[in-house]
């Protein structure tokens, strides 16, 4: 027997902003509700709270299929999220997410600047299309003077690759 298909609530497609296009949306198991749009994620709690990501705030998503829970981790280093949806939420929403996600990473560029320490360069699109660059390193203590001038660099040839200034 077939489930039928969630509908998402009026007072939640209102936290939606006009022109925006939800792409894909999943009741949580909190009694809230996870909504991929064209331009963002959004967090609806129970008692109505909204809290809005940019796709561009997203680092990785991992979506588990057994536990149907998708963890999220963002780009300024706050704590992981862990999105538990009600079971079975199907293929669209995790692929929704995937996609959005995938759709504002417009570059990479990585270096290795010592054994176990790696600086990477991703330069990301907003929901409005303004570009910019977020510039991690991962692994290792404080960076030496060379280190710091070579994630210099790699910032400098990650912004010129797409046209933006050092």
């Amino acid at each position: 027997m077939r489930r039928p298909r969630p509908r998402l609530p009026d007072a939640v497609a209102r936290d939606v902003p006009d022109g925006d296009r939800i792409l894909a949306f999943a009741p949580l198991r909190d009694g809230g509700w996870a909504v991929a749009s064209r331009s963002a994620f959004l967090l609806v709690s129970a008692d109505s709270e909204v809290v809005r990501h940019g796709w561009d705030d997203v680092e990785h998503g991992s979506w588990d299929g057994d536990a149907e829970t998708l963890t999220i981790r963002w780009v300024d280093g706050s704590p992981d999220t862990t999105v538990a949806p009600v079971a079975p939420v199907g293929r669209a929403f995790p692929e929704a997410f995937r996609e959005r996600v995938q759709w504002s990473v417009v570059h990479v560029e990585r270096a290795t600047l010592r054994p176990g320490v790696t600086a990477q360069v991703v330069i990301r699109r907003d929901d409005s299309g303004a570009l910019g660059s977020r510039t991690t390193v991962d692994g290792g203590g404080p960076l030496n003077e060379s280190e710091r001038l070579a994630v210099g660099r790699l910032e400098h040839s990650a912004r010129q690759a797409v046209g933006l200034a050092p």
